[in-house]
């Protein structure tokens, strides 16, 4: 694997995410609306397959394959960067977070700006149960790129969902349309009307006075 340089161009997975619905009136009608903690792992190059490896640990044979190759990589040249990224991404699509976190942690001390990697070190961090890691993590991405909305978009959910303070997952979501108006979320919907439900869900859920 020759290529050591970082991979920044943006590329949402719709596999293995982790996924929130709650139920919203938009338009007069009663629909379902998914909010996603989504991946945003750039595609980066993947070493030549030498032998297939029996699938292990809940990765599929070319999963298997491919990592055991990435492992031979970084122990032979433990700066190539793209490849511990690569690694990252192999265990956050087979759901083992520490062994993500631990890879994609691994790629930060290479390039510590990159703010896909950093987004998806916070998605990691939320599914194993650390969701104020979480959000700092995206914060960290978010200082890196300050127009990167994956971060802000999961960074929103989190505060959401997981530490249930509406009004910062408001917040968040309106500091992302602030940087673009017509921005939407992995499953198509517009972060305009994320915001509503959002807004909603606080409003229906503030204390009476």
């Amino acid at each position: 694997m020759n290529n050591r340089t970082v991979t920044t161009r943006s590329q949402v997975k719709q596999k293995n995410l982790l996924i929130f619905t709650i139920a919203a009136f938009f338009a007069g009608f009663l629909c379902g609306v998914i909010f996603t903690v989504y991946k945003t792992g750039a595609p980066v190059p993947r070493p030549q397959q030498e032998t297939q490896a029996p699938a292990g640990g809940g990765m599929t044979m070319e999963q298997t394959s491919n990592l055991l190759a990435l492992e031979k990589e970084v122990a032979v040249h433990p700066d190539n960067t793209n490849a511990w990224i690569e690694i990252g991404n192999t265990y956050f699509d087979t759901d083992q977070h520490a062994q993500a976190i631990k890879a994609y942690t691994k790629a930060l001390e290479l390039a510590p700006n990159n703010a896909n990697v950093l987004t998806d070190l916070g998605v990691m961090y939320q599914r194993n149960h650390q969701p104020d890691v979480a959000i700092a993590t995206f914060d960290k991405a978010i200082q890196a790129d300050p127009r990167h909305e994956p971060s802000r978009l999961n960074k929103a959910i989190v505060q959401m969902y997981d530490l249930k303070n509406e009004t910062a997952a408001t917040r968040t979501l309106q500091d992302l349309l602030a940087i673009n108006p017509v921005a939407v979320g992995p499953n198509g919907m517009p972060v305009t009307e994320m915001l509503k439900s959002f807004q909603q869900h606080r409003d229906e859920n503030a204390p009476v006075k």
